[in-house]
């Protein structure tokens, strides 16, 4: 009851303030008293950015006045300008093709406008949850069925997965784990082709191994049918657990993975979900290509650390596909995981909610997953989500659908509408080209009016965006990840709008190694898109300079407007630098005493990173060891309580640079049994403190120069440098007399 109070209060609070946002933004004045009052208000904006506690700047308390008072004046500024645009900028009697031009424009800033604020409406209140970890001596503790699907995956991948899965904290005659293989599947190694008959058979023996050795279940089924889903609801009709807890092959939990989830399937019969975010250990491909410090927040931070805390405030909250725990009776009513779409999960969400039943999203990372290596299995991803969302928005509109509450649909139309993002970005980029190349007029008002209502509406968006998201997302570098994915995007768009029920499911790529650096295979739309700005630019530059035609100030506008473009454009192009990267497990930071047992003696050492095959560490200047040496590493583990003793051998030993005193040692896990695999996973991955701590460090409120300045000298140099090889390689395919100094493939 208190909750539903909660929720009309702050929905009657923002009813109020749209009502009377949209009666001042109606008011018609003088283009001197627009200036001042819009000016003054990004004035306020600003004071509040730098003069409110940054705590309390991103309180989770929902009428938090700073908190408000940004959208406030944010709303204000947009609605002021959208309605200058709708009634006094739109170039209805110019020409045809300027008439066009400006109303697409035009959409594209009313598709900005509605993600605004439906978006603020989402976001203003992330909700904070406990951990409440459930008594696992309780008798009525639900059983669990632990699913791991598989498609094709490494046995490697999946073999720690399932390491970790069998170290989770819970009664063992309620915990059963299912490894859920779609790869080797009767109708594979019945296929036609003999190779992938072998190929699947031999997948299919080698996986069914795995699952004997580690002691948990193996599943495979007759026919690969509806992907992922597909394979999750096959597994459903051979369990019977009370509970199904889905994680991807490499996503790997941390011991208390259940213990911190089941008590809320304890305390609400009509809990359906309770979803815990991705933590990602490795670096996506932007990361990795620009060298990013670890420090920068990953783009999945933006989703889990404020959307998922957002729409959890509203019960909003869906299944992400990997990390969920969710209750078999609730499941049931629906028929199981659903199969219309490639995002089966959210999917699944809206029909659950729809249904009445409610769901958690609990803020505490408790799974270390993998991110695509390479660009093009970053846009595999990312287009599938996509093309599911879109699937979702034309399908099952949200606004539709029956079952839903209000706030409900406002959530899931943001998540879904959101994906037509691509259209809004193109336009946007390249709108310049429309007027300086071919004359199309975009507006149809003086260049004063343009900059008076549209300069304070750019300004207050990014300090809206930095007070709302600054903690999980560097201005400037969310703009570089959507002009990244909008040139492909936007053809998934179509597709989508043309044939909703069209769609394939594209596994994303994992494992990848890149032994060399490349040139990613997409690159060359970049390229093309830099060159039409090139173009663009120069053309202004023309107007201005030589030909000081009466259109002089628009000109100046709108090339100014193309040469952001173009920074933006070629900022973005030095992601697609494929960069190495060779080593097969990804290492983390990790700090921890370490003794090594050698034949020599002891060697005390400070742990400074760790994975699943090795460790790192630092220690003063010995010459007990020598590379290839085997030692036995004795440790504290925190999760199992207990000192473990790890076999290894040296692989690393040399002396750190700059303060010889102090050697470097890197090792290599050894382990002689399954039992070693298993504390050794547990030592590694077992913790979610550690990734609490990592996520808490990286979660750092950053202002506007942070980003700009880590956009201007990180990645428009990279990209500087590529388009520069870009011009080299194309001439000495012209020419041929330089040699390129990148490959254009792996």
């Amino acid at each position: 009851m208190i909750e539903k109070f909660h929720l009309a209060t702050l929905g009657a609070v923002w009813l109020v303030l749209a009502g009377l946002m949209l009666y001042l933004a109606s008011l018609d004045v003088l283009p001197e008293v627009q200036l001042f009052w819009t000016v003054s208000a990004v004035l306020i904006m600003i004071v509040i950015r730098f003069n409110i506690n940054r705590t309390a700047l991103t309180s989770f308390n929902p009428l938090y006045f700073g908190r408000l008072l940004i959208v406030l004046l944010t709303g204000m500024i947009a609605l002021r300008y959208m309605w200058w645009r709708t009634f006094h900028s739109i170039p209805l009697d110019a020409d045809f093709y300027s008439m066009i031009g400006g109303l697409i424009l035009y959409v594209a800033e009313i598709q900005a406008t509605i993600i605004f604020f439906v978006g603020s409406f989402v976001y203003i209140a992330p909700r904070k949850r406990d951990v409440e970890p459930v008594s696992l001596n309780e008798a009525d503790l639900p059983t669990v069925d632990v699913f791991v699907p598989t498609y094709n995956e490494s046995a490697e991948i999946s073999r720690l997965t399932l390491l970790a899965c069998t170290n989770l904290q819970y009664p063992s005659d309620k915990l059963n784990i299912y490894m859920l293989d779609d790869g080797g599947t009767v109708q594979f190694r019945n296929h036609s082709d003999p190779v992938k008959a072998r190929s699947a058979q031999d997948r299919h023996e080698t996986f069914k191994a795995l699952c004997d050795e580690l002691g948990v279940h193996y599943l495979t089924r007759e026919k690969n049918i509806a992907a992922k889903a597909g394979n999750i609801n096959a597994a459903l009709k051979h369990t019977s657990g009370d509970l199904v807890v889905i994680f991807d092959c490499d996503h790997v939990p941390t011991v208390d993975f259940l213990q911190n989830t089941v008590s809320h399937f304890m305390k609400d019969e009509k809990l359906w979900l309770v979803q815990t975010p991705h933590f990602l250990i490795n670096d996506d491909p932007i990361e990795k290509n620009t060298r990013s410090k670890a420090d920068m927040p990953s783009e999945c931070e933006l989703f889990y650390t404020s959307a998922m805390r957002g729409m959890d405030n509203w019960n909003a909250a869906f299944f992400c596909g990997s990390g969920g725990v969710l209750r078999r009776s609730c499941l049931e009513t629906i028929g199981g995981i659903c199969t219309e779409t490639v995002t089966e999960d959210i999917e699944t969400s809206v029909e659950m909610h729809a249904k009445g039943f409610n769901s958690v999203y609990l803020h505490r990372p408790m799974l270390a997953g993998l991110q695509p290596e390479t660009f093009t299995g970053f846009l595999t991803q990312r287009l599938r989500w996509a093309h599911g969302m879109l699937q979702v928005f034309m399908m099952k509109n949200p606004l539709l659908i029956k079952g839903l509450s209000f706030w409900q649909r406002i959530c899931y139309f943001n998540m879904t509408y959101y994906w037509f993002f691509a259209f809004m970005r193109l336009i946007f980029l390249f709108s310049p080209v429309l007027y300086l190349i071919f004359g199309i007029r975009l507006y149809d008002a003086p260049v004063e009016e343009i900059l008076i209502y549209g300069l304070p509406h750019l300004v207050a968006f990014a300090i809206y965006f930095n007070v709302f998201f600054g903690r999980s997302r560097w201005f400037l570098v969310s703009d570089m990840y959507e002009v990244l994915q909008s040139f492909f995007a936007i053809r998934t768009i179509f597709q989508v709008v043309l044939h909703p029920q069209r769609g394939t499911f594209m596994v994303t790529p994992k494992d990848e190694n890149i032994m060399e650096d490349f040139i990613s295979p997409v690159a060359k739309v970049f390229h093309l898109a830099v060159g039409i700005m090139a173009v663009t630019v120069a053309v202004g530059m023309y107007r201005i300079f030589i030909l000081h035609g009466p259109t002089l100030a628009m000109d100046i506008t709108v090339t100014v407007w193309a040469v952001l473009s173009s920074i933006l454009l070629v900022g973005s192009v030095g992601v697609l630098h494929e960069t190495k990267q060779v080593r097969s497990t990804t290492r983390f930071s990790a700090k921890g005493d370490v003794v090594l047992h050698t034949n020599a003696g002891d060697v005390v050492a400070k742990m400074v990173d760790l994975s699943s095959k090795g460790i790192g560490m630092l220690a003063s200047g010995t010459n007990k060891l020598s590379k290839g040496d085997k030692v036995t590493i004795k440790v504290f583990c925190q999760v199992l309580d207990k000192e473990l003793e790890l076999n290894a051998h040296v692989c690393a030993y040399f002396p750190v640079k700059g303060n010889p005193g102090i050697v470097n040692i890197g090792l290599n896990f050894e382990p002689q049994s399954v039992e070693e695999e298993r504390m050794i996973v547990a030592f590694a991955y077992g913790n979610s403190e550690r990734w609490r701590e990592t996520l808490k460090a990286r979660n750092v409120h950053h202002g506007l120069y942070e980003g700009a300045h880590y956009f201007s000298m990180v990645c428009l140099p990279l990209g500087i440098k590529h388009i520069y090889n870009q011009i080299l390689r194309t001439l000495a395919k012209v020419f041929l007399f330089i040699k390129p100094k990148v490959k254009e493939n792996v």
